[in-house]
């Protein structure tokens, strides 16, 4: 028998004797026993522990197998594929699944050098641990390769079919049509707490290139607020539907003063005020919405984020337009007009009646305040009427004009 003949021979005697029932069992029962005691989570769950050690068996019997046949690509065996699979099921990580191979290629090597020990060593125990360690290398990162990607598929799966659940869960609650307690609504949306104050956001992007982003953006904004696990809903197109819980209201000032460059980002936020329980869930969110409604129809830009106290009673009068322009023709009279002397007083009177007197409403317009006192004479004698007489409808039709009516 020529030296390839005796390699052969060697090759198949190996084989013969560690494809042995007895043998493969020491093997498994080795290999899984170290896996299992460094992956505590894992051995306690059955089903899982037994799909590991029913993958050891079966890699083990493939790969002897191959040892015998020309080097080939590896073919994943029924098992592996279901370990990765079922790993990625149960929640558990990536780096689990290549800790296992790493166990198991540690194992191997010990296992080839242990059987060497027992025999002469010489030049073709050397050429034969060479070959084997060459053909199990291959095997387990040929392995791993396809066990990763196996994995990431079902992990993304999983991931699709629990926020397709998560939006379900929302979309019942929002229609009122879920008769579950707190408690089983909170578990459904991976424990979220709807028990406690609730407040909603709507982010909106402006083109669709723009969506990849909204997610970091709600975690900005729930930093804000002081939240670190908000609620985040993807109910398709442009938009995120997010809620931030908290045991008590919280306060909002920062949220909604917070413009981390929105708009120059295509982005625009709606905020609902803070409610309480499954009902708060649900009119925060319907107020968020109506927000966004009312930045999209507006006609100049309204702040970012908008929050939906701030523009409520415009949201109220938008409500019924027609009913609306009326009530802002009949308080403006020819301030309603549309051009720019009018323009001007409109922005005049808007500042005045905010800031509360004359000095701070030519600091912020950058006028001499005698120029505020000429303004405001021409705007009294325009009204019939002192400026103070009804403030409130004047400065709400002068809001509404600014945001739904000018350049009509």
């Amino acid at each position: 028998m020529n030296r390839d003949g005796c390699f052969d021979a060697r090759v198949y005697e190996f084989v013969a004797t560690q494809s042995d029932p007895a043998s493969v069992g020491q093997w498994v029962d080795r290999i899984a026993h170290r896996i299992l005691d460094v992956l505590p989570a894992m051995a306690s769950d059955p089903y899982l522990a037994g799909v590991i050690r029913g993958s050891a068996e079966s890699q083990w019997k493939a790969f002897l197998a191959s040892m015998t046949q020309p080097e080939q690509d590896v073919q994943m065996v029924p098992s592996a594929a279901e370990m990765a699979v079922e790993i990625a099921r149960r929640g558990r990580t990536m780096q689990e699944l290549f800790q296992i191979y790493r166990i198991a290629r540690r194992g191997v090597w010990e296992h080839i050098t242990g059987v060497l020990m027992e025999q002469a060593v010489d030049t073709e125990s050397t050429a034969f641990l060479i070959f084997f360690w060459n053909r199990a290398s291959h095997w387990i990162d040929a392995v791993v390769e396809s066990s990763a990607t196996l994995f990431e598929d079902e992990r993304d799966q999983v991931r699709l079919g629990a926020a397709a659940q998560r939006l379900e869960t929302v979309r019942e609650i929002l229609e009122r049509r879920s008769t579950a307690n707190p408690r089983d609504l909170s578990e459904a949306l991976n424990g979220h707490p709807v028990s406690g104050s609730n407040t909603a956001l709507v982010l909106s992007a402006s083109d669709a290139d723009k969506v990849s982003e909204l997610r970091a953006v709600a975690f900005e904004l729930a930093k804000f607020a002081g939240v670190r696990n908000p609620l985040i809903v993807n109910p398709g197109g442009r938009d995120l539907w997010v809620w931030l819980s908290t045991v008590k209201e919280p306060s909002l000032a920062q949220l909604v003063t917070a413009k981390p460059e929105l708009t120059a980002r295509g982005i625009r936020v709606a905020v609902g005020a803070p409610g309480e329980g499954v009902e708060g869930f649900r009119q925060s969110h319907s107020e968020a919405q109506h927000a966004k409604k009312i930045a999209a129809v507006a006609k100049k830009d309204l702040a970012n984020p908008l929050y939906f106290p701030d523009v409520e009673t415009l949201a109220m009068l938008w409500q019924s337009s027609e009913q609306a322009v009326r009530f802002v023709q009949r308080t403006l009279g020819d301030l309603y007009k549309d051009n720019e002397a009018m323009d001007r007083l409109r922005q005049t009177a808007r500042v005045t009646l905010r800031v509360g007197s004359v000095e701070k409403a030519a600091a912020v317009l950058i006028v001499h305040k005698n120029t505020v006192r000429y303004r405001l004479s021409q705007i009294e004698k325009i009204l019939g009427r002192d400026l103070n007489e009804a403030p409130i409808a004047l400065a709400l039709a002068l809001d509404y004009h600014e945001a739904f009516l000018a350049g009509n």
